[in-house]
């Protein structure tokens, strides 16, 4: 992090120092929140009594500070978004680089996430204390304590580490795309993934013709992908070709219709350009039209939704008096 801050104060930095706080959000306040647990339980365990040491008092006493996990969860995927903008700058690539290159080439995402690991790993270890801990130890009335309030706050902090492990996946299909378009968005995630399908275009003389292609299946777009000799790849390999972006449409005005053959679909757009693929059985093609049906309902419902609400809010803005509370 600190290599990251100093480059900011360059002459050309590689990334702002906006961009640098989102990325890192509130991790200095995460790692001081760690160093102050590690010292406190150094410093009981260096003492041990094995019938009258406590440790769950300072689990409870740092609970409040646990919360801080929740901010650093929603702020994940703004992170990841400017990473992606960021990895633009080649001077930032070499910032990058020489960064992983000082932890064995572990890529950085996997560190961004880690903070977002430590929660359930916490409350499996309070969850093993009061295991090995007498109902009649003074110390386990705090360990049921911490660890019912530490469950409280994980079970959200798991919904954000599936979302983040999500995301994380997106990142690394968005590093390996040939141009600019964004593909990170904070609520969007990978509905299924289908390789060796055929995207069918004109051929320029009143037919059609085929080309090998991958479909990514979002829940608020489909991407096309041609990348021949990526298709047994792993996408996070960092030798692994660019990924050239064929076509991609977006859900809020788009319609899918099953082809006159049994095994392709077309989704259209009102403003972008329509995509045919083909798939190896009927079966498949109706499970891809399914989903993406259901995907393209949901986006527009959720659009209608917002435009009702932005209206309904003006109106009584125009009026001068306060809108009521939605009912939940």
């Amino acid at each position: 992090m600190m290599e990251f801050e100093e480059a900011t104060s360059l002459r050309n930095p590689p990334l702002t120092t906006e961009q640098c706080k989102t990325i890192f959000s509130s991790l200095v306040v995460i790692k001081g929140f760690n160093d102050v647990l590690l010292d406190d339980l150094g410093n009981r365990i260096s003492d041990w009594d094995e019938d009258n040491t406590l440790l769950g008092d300072i689990f409870l006493k740092l609970g409040d500070y646990l919360k801080i996990y929740n901010s650093y969860c929603v702020n994940y995927a703004f992170a990841l978004k400017t990473l992606s903008v960021c990895d633009k700058n080649p001077g930032f690539q070499e910032l990058l680089q020489s960064c992983e290159a000082k932890v064995n080439h572990q890529p950085f995402v996997f560190f961004l996430v880690t903070p977002i690991q430590r929660l359930p790993r916490y409350l499996m270890l309070l969850k093993r204390l009061l295991e090995e801990t007498s109902p009649q130890h003074p110390d386990y009335s705090n360990l049921q304590k911490a660890s019912q309030r530490l469950a409280q706050i994980t079970e959200r902090v798991n919904e954000d580490l599936r979302s983040a492990t999500e995301m994380n996946r997106i990142y690394r299909l968005q590093e390996k795309l040939d141009c600019e378009f964004q593909l990170i968005a904070p609520a969007r995630y990978l509905v299924r993934e289908q390789r060796k399908l055929r995207n069918v275009l004109p051929n320029g003389k009143g037919g059609v013709k085929t080309e090998p292609c991958d479909v990514f299946l979002f829940n608020d777009l489909i991407i096309l992908v041609a990348a021949p000799k990526l298709l047994n790849a792993d996408l996070s390999a960092t030798s692994a070709p660019r990924l050239k972006l064929r076509s991609h449409c977006e859900f809020e005005h788009a319609v899918v219709l099953k082809g006159l053959d049994s095994d392709t679909l077309t989704v259209t757009h009102t403003s972008q350009k329509s995509i045919t693929v083909k798939f190896p059985t009927p079966e498949m093609r109706d499970e891809w039209f399914q989903a993406i049906s259901q995907h393209i309902q949901t986006t527009k419902e959720k659009a209608a939704a917002f435009i009702k609400e932005a209206t309904r809010s003006a109106s009584y803005q125009k009026k001068g008096t306060t809108q009521p509370e939605t009912p939940r």
